[in-house]
């Protein structure tokens, strides 16, 4: 827990694996949650992020745990119409985009300044739509969507080596309010 966190990344583009290990970067161990995604850690994250590889969509900055929820899916089923509810940053968004290319993909999360990072990290995904919206009070009919993907605000005590603020912004009185918020959007 006291130990920084690993750089990781997913590799979205297979022709740029030699660059990768150019750079020193190594393979993460394929595990079953995976789900096919290809993930990379480096020990130089700036020669990572100021090569090409980023802004041409070749990688994208994602822990292999975002990986989960994709992977309780049944391998038969192909969603036609899918919803991201809480989309932002979009990491889920691409890993559906990927996994149903012939899926209508909507992207929505209510904050106008994340759709913006939304739609800046799905720009090179044709099948994925961003919106403004809050799935607390959405504006689709409730069978508008065969597959909706909900992951929901959380405490971050999970991640506290990435967010170590977390230690000293949670409390009981926020988690109380917090699982009511995530209620609610299950609802």
């Amino acid at each position: 827990i006291n130990t920084e966190a690993p750089f990781v990344f997913r590799m979205m583009d297979a022709s740029c694996k030699k660059a990768l290990l150019d750079l020193g970067c190594v393979d993460v161990p394929s595990e079953e949650y995976h789900r096919g995604h290809l993930y990379f850690e480096s020990e130089s994250p700036p020669a990572v992020l100021n090569s090409p590889m980023l802004q041409e969509g070749w990688i994208y900055i994602q822990d292999p745990a975002t990986s989960t929820p994709l992977s309780l899916l049944d391998d038969a089923f192909t969603p036609k119409n899918a919803l991201d509810a809480c989309a932002a940053p979009g990491g889920k968004t691409l890993m559906l985009s990927e996994a149903f290319p012939d899926a209508s993909i909507v992207a929505m999360d209510r904050s106008i300044r994340r759709v913006r990072r939304l739609k800046h990290n799905l720009r090179f995904r044709k099948n994925a739509i961003p919106m403004v919206g809050d799935v607390s009070d959405s504006p689709f009919h409730p069978a508008s969507f065969d597959l909706v993907l909900l992951d929901v605000p959380c405490s971050n005590t999970g991640v506290i080596r990435k967010r170590p603020d977390a230690r000293w912004t949670f409390s009981t009185q926020n988690l109380g309010a917090l699982v009511d918020l995530q209620r609610k959007l299950l609802d």
